[in-house]
């Protein structure tokens, strides 16, 4: 699967979602004795499924290269939109947040770096909690805290002792991939690459969810993500060069959490869990492969 199809899996994890049921005309579903809702989508979508289309032109862009500083940004780290319109970005290199209303203008900027009850240790997560309530991972504190689109904190509550206590430590790199509106939170970290030959080994990525109570992880396992091809250096040693070609995953954490869905791209499929992390959906798609050829990757 190469990288444009891996794009093509976060698409459907998107879909299923938002509507968890198949598209009328372009997909069957069976039910395996596990209960285990197993649908197949077909080459292509149905004409009636094509009339989605993205306009040409963006209907609103913030940022400029030279300006104020609230329109300044190094790294967009994570954003959203509130139901009122109000778009909220996090700039990854000052760990601010940045609340802008409906039509662009800038409203207020909060937190930064730092260790203090309003500050992040790290760039933060966040998520709505409510129309108007953001909830904010900070992973250098190891802190959920909830602040009100003003910027004013509501609430806050340290978990790392149950971080600790949960062995997720274990991840090397680890980091908060998605965060949930009632605080759960998806954990990610790369696990140990799988030689496959030739030079190559596969890079292998662990999820884990972390309820927002505390409770027991769920471990949901290995799942590719990416391949590392290693080129003998003069003089002796190895280089480690990705492979832009190699099959990856696509993950999407729904709001309750009720959903976890995880691209296998190994088994070309997406397995739909639910907030106790027990598999409910498989969705395999029919589609053509398109081949690499050696012109490609020169």
């Amino acid at each position: 699967m190469t990288g444009l199809q891996s794009a093509g899996l976060a698409a459907l994890a998107i879909l299923i979602l938002v509507w968890g049921e198949p598209c009328q005309g372009q997909a069957y579903q069976t039910q395996d004795s596990s209960g285990i809702v197993v649908v197949t989508t077909g080459p292509s979508p149905s004409p009636a499924a094509q009339g989605w289309s993205i306009s040409d032109e963006p209907r609103l862009t913030i940022g400029e290269l030279d300006g104020e500083d609230p329109y300044l940004f190094t790294q967009i780290w994570d954003a959203l939109q509130a139901p009122d319109g109000r778009i909220v970005v996090v700039e990854g290199s000052s760990y601010e947040i940045r609340v802008f209303g409906p039509k662009g203008r800038h409203e207020v900027t909060f937190g930064g770096r730092g260790g203090g009850p309003e500050e992040f240790g790290g760039p933060p997560w966040i998520a709505l909690a409510g129309p108007d309530t953001l909830l904010v991972w900070d992973p250098g504190n190891y802190r959920l805290s909830r602040y009100d689109l003003a910027g004013s904190l509501l609430g806050q509550k340290a978990i790392l002792s149950t971080v600790d206590s949960l062995g997720i430590g274990q991840f090397p790199n680890g980091l908060v991939w998605q965060i949930a509106s009632d605080g759960a939170l998806l954990w990610t970290g790369p696990t140990r690459s799988r030689r496959v030959g030739g030079g190559a080994a596969n890079v292998m990525r662990r999820f884990v969810l972390l309820p927002s109570g505390g409770e027991k992880i769920h471990d949901f396992g290995p799942y590719l993500s990416g391949r590392v091809n290693y080129v003998e250096r003069t003089g002796g040693g190895f280089s480690g060069i990705s492979d832009p070609f190699a099959p990856s995953h696509a993950v999407v954490l729904g709001a309750a959490p009720e959903r976890i869905a995880i691209s296998d791209a190994e088994r070309w499929e997406i397995q739909v869990f639910d907030g106790g992390g027990k598999l409910r959906q498989i969705w395999r798609g029919r589609f053509a492969r398109t081949p690499i050829t050696r012109s490609m990757r020169a």
